[in-house]
């Protein structure tokens, strides 16, 4: 019998096994991880550069995946659920062959919709004072803006927003589509997918009803600080996973009569003001608590928390709570809202100011948080409802993940324990945001100046007294996330461990460590895990969302797909048993020179390292502004 080889078919086979090889090879020596932080329009073009690379990598195939677990909050998630559960677009972006031409013809076409718009609405006219205090808050009425034609309503603006988006990679069904492992597509049916959430503590349910969330185990206390939450799509099930002990599950819900205007002295029980006093370094004040200041509504019965979208979340259900970057501003978590603002009346009486401008300054402040109390509801939806109906008494309010484990490292590090108990841990980390500042989240994952003294997964707000600059480290307290003993005191320390990426047009870093795991039960993690870091840093200064420089972002994908030195870290960092070189670390700067990368090893316990919208018919938005819409959310 003679056999007809097709030369074509035949290359195309040979390159499916060397890529099933070397997977295979790779996955043998230890689990793979890819963590993310947010950063809205950055961090969804980033993100889809990075996972162009390790397709072209060989990473990602038609068939498999290298990576055990991929992680995203905000915008990076946006970009995992179109990935994970489009085939169009994990034909079109991940393995595109010029993915700076294809994400210039999606821009273009958002640039050029005649029913996207961003139009100046008065009701967002009370926020334009908040841009004098900086950071996200600079953003708050163009953000406010952006979601005028939703009504405000963040869950609907974004669900719009993915439409949009995958509407013009031809898969317009997208955001109907459940987040369950049969959806996923073929590259990634053996990658878990999991998804940073924060719950509030309060979700008030009426004008003057607050809905209290508290532990199942003591049913007269209840949560005074965030909660995470990461949706986890496996290979065979899809779950929430709460990082609370097992026995305080499910959540209770107790109803209080909430007062209508803003103060922050009614939620003093939320450990406000900021700092939790007293407060030392050696003392972690206990946040669960019953609420003193509010009554009980007259029906005293404790229900049951409802899981959010009932367990089953659509992709666009998932992506309008992972992005909720404002939803701790929102009247209808009043908690948080109450913790935002203590927070930055901190940092207004911590200015070098004279005090009758101090004092205008925060009554602005507060002015501005009792506008959003007592707006009738108008803003009540940037924290998204944990149902897509209306929030009752067994309901929440969702925001982003980003201000707990902002780049979604510690869950998914207790995840992979779980599924591959006897394997090292290789972990790249991906911070899409500025370098500066976001830096605090990575050294949560070390002992650091501000958690010295607090145990792994307690309950603290982090806070560093001594340092005025890092006085707003986080606005709502959380669990400590520290997962390795190390120490790695301050943003100094990691920059000397950092170095850059050569070229004209990046300003990104890297940087290499060694560390092995200690206990911490809220995260689900045991001490004795060896995990190697690769942490990249995107240091842009591009906004969040639109309107966002389209050349910008074409810029990171630009560099971060074809910077051969980029390129040659990561590849390494990943396929060698031991990247480690001998070479020096050094400060990064705009075009630094071009030695290997080094990373210094860190054994427990030593001294700190060293250097060595759907376009709905109903809604016709009139063109103002070329400038296109993004992506939405944070941290």
């Amino acid at each position: 019998m003679m056999i007809l080889f097709n030369k074509k078919k035949e290359n195309y086979l040979l390159s499916i096994f060397f890529s099933c090889y070397l997977l295979n090879t790779i996955n043998a020596e230890s689990s793979l991880l890819w963590a993310n932080s947010g950063g809205g329009s950055r961090a969804f073009a980033s993100a889809a550069a990075y996972m162009n690379l390790f397709s072209n990598l060989g990473w990602i195939s038609d068939e498999n995946s290298r990576f055990d677990v991929i992680t995203g909050n905000s915008g990076s998630a946006q970009l995992m659920l179109q990935a994970f559960f489009s085939q169009n677009f994990f034909d079109r972006v991940v393995q595109s062959n010029d993915l700076v031409e294809t994400m210039e013809e999606f821009y273009n076409s958002r640039n050029s919709d005649n029913n996207i718009t961003i139009v100046d609405d008065p009701r967002c006219d009370g926020f334009a004072a908040l841009g004098a205090f900086g950071g996200g808050f600079g953003e708050f009425q163009n953000i406010c803006n952006f979601f005028a034609p939703s009504n405000f309503n963040w869950a609907e603006g974004v669900t719009d927003d993915m439409i949009d988006t995958s509407t013009f990679f031809d898969d317009p069904t997208l955001s109907q589509r459940s987040a369950e492992p049969s959806s996923k597509v073929s590259a990634f049916r053996e990658t878990d997918l999991m998804i940073e959430i924060g719950i509030s503590p309060t979700a008030r349910v009426d004008k003057d009803i607050v809905v209290a969330l508290g532990p199942r185990n003591d049913v007269t206390k209840v949560y005074t600080s965030a909660i995470t939450a990461y949706y986890t799509v496996g290979t065979s099930e899809s779950f929430w996973k709460y990082e609370v002990p097992d026995e305080e599950l499910p959540f209770t819900t107790k109803t209080y009569v909430s007062p209508l205007k803003y103060d922050e002295s009614d939620w003093i029980d939320y450990q406000l003001p900021y700092p939790v006093t007293p407060f030392s370094k050696n003392a972690t004040p206990s946040l669960l608590t019953e609420i003193q200041l509010l009554e009980r509504t007259s029906d005293n019965t404790i229900g049951t928390f409802r899981e959010p979208f009932f367990g089953e979340p659509t992709t666009a259900q998932l992506a309008s709570g992972t992005t909720a970057v404002y939803g701790t501003l929102s009247a209808a978590s009043p908690a948080t809202l109450a913790m935002t603002g203590s927070t930055f009346q901190r940092i207004i009486s911590s200015l070098d100011l004279p005090e009758p401008t101090k004092l205008f300054a925060s009554s602005v402040f507060d002015n501005t948080l009792d506008y959003i109390q007592t707006s009738d509801g108008v803003f009540d939806d940037f924290a998204v409802c944990s149902q897509s109906e209306k929030c009752g008494v067994n309901d929440g309010r969702l925001f982003d993940g980003g201000f707990l484990d902002g780049v979604t490292f510690a869950g998914a590090v207790g995840r992979l324990q779980n599924l591959q108990p006897e394997k090292k841990i290789k972990a790249i980390i991906t911070n899409h945001n500025l370098g500066t500042v976001r830096d605090i989240i990575f050294l949560g994952f070390f002992e650091t100046k501000w958690n010295e003294g607090v145990q792994p997964g307690e309950y603290y707000w982090p806070f560093d007294p001594d340092s005025p600059s890092d006085i707003l480290i986080n606005t709502v307290p959380q669990r400590s996330y520290q997962i390795f003993s190390n120490k790695l005191l301050n943003e100094t320390s990691l920059a000397d461990m950092t170095e850059g990426i050569p070229g004209d047009d990046t300003n990104i870093t890297t940087a290499l460590f060694d560390a092995t795991t200690i206990d911490n039960p809220a995260y689900d993690i045991r001490a004795g895990t060896n995990v190697s870091i690769l942490y990249i840093e995107l240091n842009a200064f591009t906004p969040r969302a639109g309107p966002v420089d389209t050349q910008d972002l074409l810029s990171f994908i630009r560099t971060i797909t074809t910077n051969p030195e980029l390129k040659r870290r990561i590849q390494e960092f990943v396929e060698d048993d031991d990247p480690i070189t001998d070479s020096p670390t050094f400060a990064p700067t705009k075009t630094p020179p071009t030695p290997p990368p080094t990373r210094t090893p860190i054994a427990s316990p030593t001294p700190a390292p060293q250097a060595s919208r759907s376009k709905k018919s109903s809604k016709k938005r009139k063109k103002t502004k070329k400038e296109p819409r993004f992506k939405k959310g944070e941290e």
